[in-house]
């Protein structure tokens, strides 16, 4: 039920929609432009140039995209994605052009490196924007899910078609067509629009007298290195994301060492050709599609470290296994479960890093980890080739099916304490809480353990909950009836999802103003006030949206 109710409000979701199929566009084209430059690199200098420019493409990517994503957080939703969409397709276009024109080979890879740089910015832009496009949680593991499904079969999709291109045309076509893919999904995503969130600053903004020039994600200026250094501090000073991180990371090692490895395996150890690496790769993919279709039964549940722990042991046992048959269906079958669980693993380890990195930050903690995951997959390829060549075949694959179960047997305790940590909270009350505006910048998992800090309040009609003068202690959340703030000359209603006695908190002075309950009582949650400054102090925008809402508040008076 839990499943289907959120499926169904996925496709209900015209942003997440077209979210989602400008990074089907993206995914297509991602995969199909990385076959083209390097069976352009193979024609002019055999495997061993297209060896290193693949290498060389990957490292500027891993070295820029950690630092470049602070432009995405910057950024409405709709911008930050049309924008990234964009400067694809015309990196893209520009090495088609260098193609075209029979531009001398440096030129073409130096357009394919900035292409590659704009390409690594996606997956982080969407990992940050799609929790500010959905209402619940579980509508954010359906998102997650159906953009895995989508990456997958992009990954099949998009060496397909560029194959089928080739056959009859040229590299040139497929950045050509590649192009135009891009130019699809930037436009999907200027119908995305701005993020709920975000016209909620514009009203606010409005309401106090704003500069309207003022772009509506800056609600309080970073200084310009530390806001590029913010996605790096968090999982430097926060164990759980930096777990994740390290993990997610890892997995990329692994597949890094197989790009390289499916070649071996198919020649030297089943003795047969090179192009049985291909139904290798594609073993891959048809798990990697099983898995991220398997994803979306974690669609409603809580606990989702246990598909991460299961997911990665999927994808390092199968591969340690593989030294030890000559059967080509049996490696197949393995490496069918290596994709199926990197799936599972990749879709609720980013929820789960999703849920622990505020929105504000979300962006540059993803390109953290796209840039460690390109590193990784790099490293991963020149590391099983040095253990290939030194200790020999099997022994490569054995240690590297050993990485992701050491990685858990290390941290198995620590992975699985961030779902302990996590209380039983109720969904209406989360609800309530994500949707006022001071509250919704927070982590997912921030707003839960904040709400074991609630207590709830009930007050007869016109009863006093407080009066001008009184120190302040506490913040509250009205959940049912109404509060009657008393002005000087006037009453202001709060009703239902509203907030009142902040300004007390965040400016250490008496209250302000008297509070009773309304006509029909009050039903209010009290925050005891070091929890309230503690939490919208662990994220920008939260603290500025309090202060704004003081701020006008104080102006009223």
């Amino acid at each position: 039920m839990i499943a289907g109710g959120a499926a169904r409000d996925l496709v209900d979701n015209r942003a997440v929609m077209l979210t989602e199929l400008g990074f089907a566009a993206f995914s297509v084209a991602e995969t199909g432009t990385w076959l083209a430059i390097l069976v352009y690199a193979f024609d002019r200098g055999g495997v061993g140039e297209a060896g290193i420019v693949a290498f060389a493409l990957l490292v500027p990517a891993a070295l820029i995209v950690p630092f470049a994503a602070v432009v995405v957080d910057r950024l409405p939703t709709n911008r930050a994605l049309a924008g990234g969409f964009g400067s694809q397709a015309a990196g893209c276009g520009l090495t088609a052009i260098a193609m075209a024109t029979s531009a001398p080979p440096i030129l073409v890879y130096l357009a394919a490196a900035g292409f590659a740089v704009a390409i690594s910015l996606s997956r982080p832009t969407v990992s940050a924007v799609l929790p500010a496009l959905v209402d619940r949680p579980v509508e954010l593991v359906a998102a997650n899910a159906l953009a895995g499904f989508i990456e997958t079969v992009g990954a099949f999709a998009g060496p397909a078609l560029a194959g089928l291109v080739l056959l009859v045309a040229s590299p040139t076509a497929v950045f050509a067509s590649g192009t135009g893919l891009l130019t699809v999904a930037a436009v999907l995503a200027i119908g995305v629009g701005p993020a709920p969130l975000q016209l909620q600053d514009a009203v606010d903004r409005a309401a106090v007298g704003t500069a309207p020039d003022r772009d509506l994600e800056h609600d309080e200026p970073e200084p310009h290195l530390s806001a590029i250094l913010a996605g790096l501090r968090l999982i430097r000073d926060q164990p759980a994301p930096r777990l994740l991180v390290a993990m997610l990371a890892a997995a990329w090692l692994v597949f890094g060492a197989l790009d390289v490895a499916l070649v071996a395996v198919a020649v030297d150890q089943l003795g047969r050709s090179e192009a049985t690496a291909g139904l290798l790769g594609s073993a891959i993919g048809v798990g990697g599609v099983v898995g991220a279709l398997a994803s979306f039964a974690l669609v409603g549940r809580r606990r989702l470290t246990v598909p991460v722990v299961v997911g990665l042991l999927a994808v390092g046992v199968p591969i340690a296994l593989i030294p030890g048959t000559r059967s080509l269906a049996l490696v197949v079958a393995l490496l069918v479960l290596t994709g199926l669980g990197d799936a599972i693993s990749d879709i609720a380890g980013r929820t789960l890093l999703q849920g622990l990195a505020a929105e504000d930050t979300l962006a540059r903690v993803f390109g953290v980890l796209e840039g460690l995951a390109t590193a990784a997959f790099a490293l991963g390829s020149i590391g099983f080739s040095a253990v290939a060549v030194v200790a020999g075949l099997p022994t490569a694959m054995i240690v590297v099916g050993a990485v992701l179960p050491a990685f858990l047997l290390v941290r198995f305790g620590r992975l699985l304490a961030i779902d302990r940590t996590r209380p039983a909270v109720d969904g209406e009350l989360l609800a309530l809480v994500r949707a006022m505006p001071i509250f919704a910048p927070l982590p997912a998992f921030r707003v839960e353990q904040l709400l074991v800090n609630l207590q709830r309040v009930e007050i007869q009609p016109g009863r006093l909950v407080f009066a001008r003068g009184d120190r302040g202690r506490e913040f509250y959340l009205v959940a049912g009836g109404s509060a009657l703030v008393e002005l000087d000359e006037r009453e202001v209603e709060t009703g239902v999802g509203g907030g009142f006695g902040e300004i007390a908190l965040l400016y250490d002075r008496p209250r302000t103003a008297t509070v009773r309950a309304g006509p029909d009582g009050l039903l209010a949650y009290s925050l005891d006030g070091a929890v309230f400054l503690d939490a919208i102090s662990s994220a920008p925008r939260s603290r500025a949206r309090a202060v704004r809402a003081a701020d006008r508040r104080l102006g009223e008076q």
